[in-house]
């Protein structure tokens, strides 16, 4: 599972800019026996047909950065967020541009305690006029932060957790589970980030009988966050309402019953802020019962988020359990 999650975390991918993150998918599975289509949204599905329910579990695979949109007359490149970017967590770290360019993401006024919009930042690849910047750097190059995968004992940082995590458990689920019945999607969808985009077109074609969202969500365990009971360490998330979606009771207290039976730590996972693709998919041709499975972690959307691999397992547990043990259609 670790070396499956360094290899998604160390590939370049922000929202529409996933094409490396695709190609790393179906090098790790391109032993399995599934058919797989890539739809004209970029949205990766992977298909076992067999008896019903048909189960769809889908997980995103972008995440946030920067695309380049101008240069000053320095040679200062000026940039804009893909989804949702905080500057000032940004300030200071390096950037790496998907031509390997390498910069360093700062406030024009350095000291300043607070930066709160794109326009007070630059980012820095040692240039020294306009040409030679965008030279270097066109304009509508995307960027993502530059930063290690570290695992310490139980514990990874990275800065793209959000969702490699959940991708890495898909993974894994397709290069496990053999001799399979059951009718399966496995989706990997693009743009999440900027505005549950990819789920939305695959919502509207995928014939799926319940779906299972894969997803990370914050916890409420630190001074950065609502204090809320969502905690580091206590399994596998069962969300029961976010900003904007409440899910189906039945697929909450069938998760519930169904970790239960098998001795399976899950929390339930409930906050009015965050959504996953869940809603699009929720709301999609006139209602698809879904739910989201989320893996607790801190300061998501940051240069360095961090999970436990005890939750990660947790969770794989709980998805491979759904497979053995479908939810009923009555």
């Amino acid at each position: 599972m670790e070396k499956i999650l360094k290899e998604l975390c160390e590939t370049f991918g922000p929202s529409g800019f996933e094409e490396k993150v695709r190609e790393k998918i179906k090098e790790l599975i391109k032993d399995e026996d599934l058919e797989f289509i890539e739809d004209r949204f970029g949205n990766l599905i992977f298909h076992h047909k067999g008896k019903k329910p048909s189960l769809a579990f889908n997980a995103h695979i972008d995440e946030i950065g920067l695309v380049c949109i101008d240069a000053d007359k320095r040679g200062f490149l000026k940039c804009s967020p893909l989804g949702g970017v905080y500057p000032h967590l940004y300030t200071g770290h390096r950037v790496i541009f998907r031509n390997g360019v390498i910069g360093i993401f700062i406030g024009k006024n350095w000291k300043k305690e607070e930066i709160k919009g794109f326009e007070e930042i630059i980012i820095d690849i040692g240039c020294s006029s306009r040409e030679e910047a965008l030279n270097l750097v066109p304009v509508g190059e995307p960027a993502v932060i530059y930063s290690n995968f570290i695992v310490q004992d139980d514990k990874v940082i990275a800065r793209n957790l959000d969702n490699r995590a959940g991708v890495s458990l898909l993974i894994k689920l397709i290069k496990d589970i053999k001799n399979l019945e059951q009718d399966i999607y496995f989706v990997f969808n693009v743009q999440e980030e900027l505005g549950l985009r990819g789920a939305r077109v695959f919502a509207d074609y995928l014939n799926a009988d319940f779906v299972f969202t894969i997803d990370v969500s914050t916890t409420g365990d630190t001074y950065t966050e609502p204090e809320r009971s969502f905690r580091l360490g206590e399994g596998a998330g069962i969300r029961v309402m976010d900003l904007r979606t409440v899910f189906p009771l039945k697929l909450v207290n069938y998760l519930e019953k169904l970790a239960e039976k098998r001795g399976i730590k899950v929390q339930r996972d409930a906050g009015s802020w965050g959504m996953t693709d869940a809603f699009s998919i929720q709301t999609a041709r006139g209602g698809i019962p879904s739910i989201a499975i989320t893996i607790p972690i801190r300061y998501t959307h940051s240069p360095s988020s961090l999970i436990l691999l005890k939750d990660l397992k947790e969770t794989y547990a709980l998805l491979k359990a759904i497979i053995e043990e479908p939810p009923s259609l009555e």
